[in-house]
């Protein structure tokens, strides 16, 4: 599963201005970087892999960024690493949505991985 998330990042480093015909961005270094660091987290923190945290996919961001994405019991949760170095949590379940914005640095990644496997579970 892991491989299929890295081909489906490193798949984004090909996209060009307007990939999805309404002029988008496509990621640029910084957010797809920051998406594989969060990747390499969610490989190596023991707390975090108790949960299957694996994310189903990994998708460019329509505003400019890269979106790792899950979906389980009907709940959804994405964390979208943007184009200007910000980092966004996403979750909703049925018409609730839960927003917040963070640095993407080590500390608050794993912060928010946690928070979306207890989301999840």
């Amino acid at each position: 599963m892991m491989d299929s998330l890295e081909s489906q990042l490193a798949a984004l480093n090909t996209l060009e201005d307007g990939w999805d015909s309404y002029n988008a961005p496509p990621p640029n270094k910084l957010a797809i970087y920051n998406c594989a660091l969060a990747l390499q987290l969610i490989k190596i923190y023991p707390l975090i892999n108790k949960h299957p945290l694996s994310p189903v996919a990994i998708v460019a961001d329509a505003e400019g960024g890269v979106a790792m994405c899950w979906s389980e019991n009907n709940k959804r949760a994405h964390i979208t690493f943007t184009n200007e170095g910000s980092a966004i949590w996403l979750a909703n379940i049925n018409d609730s949505i839960l927003v917040e914005e963070f640095k993407p640095l080590v500390p608050e990644i794993e912060i928010y991985l946690e928070k979306t496997m207890e989301f999840l579970q």
